[in-house]
């Protein structure tokens, strides 16, 4: 099954996060803020990443773009997520290069239609 990187500074969220994908058979590392983020990945090979938008220190676009500016992540898909739905930051992310933007709270069977099918246009 596939690798995902959960990013989110509310430890709450992250939780949830992870417990659903653990629940659907997908290995899961999180990181709570964008610095974090990037260490897992230049340690773990990860196959998407599900990443806060809102988040101290580097945000979560500033992390896509450091995910995207780097050749060896260049292919990893992202998918972002907000607790606020703001027609700027949805253009924003998806002009960066992430695959999808999804709203918290989430509804668990279409937020796992979700990754899956970014999982397997990625892998296509």
């Amino acid at each position: 099954m596939s690798t995902i990187l959960a990013v989110d500074d509310a430890a709450f969220i992250l939780s949830l996060i992870k417990d659903d994908l653990e629940e659907n058979a997908y290995t899961v590392f999180t990181a709570d803020c964008g610095e974090k983020a990037l260490s897992v990945l230049d340690e773990q090979a990860v196959d998407l990443v599900l990443l806060d938008y809102y988040m101290p220190g580097l945000s979560g676009l500033e992390t896509l773009q450091a995910i995207k500016a780097d050749a060896r992540f260049q292919n990893t898909a992202v998918i972002m997520l907000s607790g606020a739905e703001k027609e700027a930051e949805i253009i924003a992310s998806l002009n960066a290069g992430a695959a999808d933007f999804m709203i918290k709270p989430y509804i668990t069977q279409l937020f796992l239609a979700r990754i899956k099918n970014v999982l397997s246009a990625n892998s296509a």
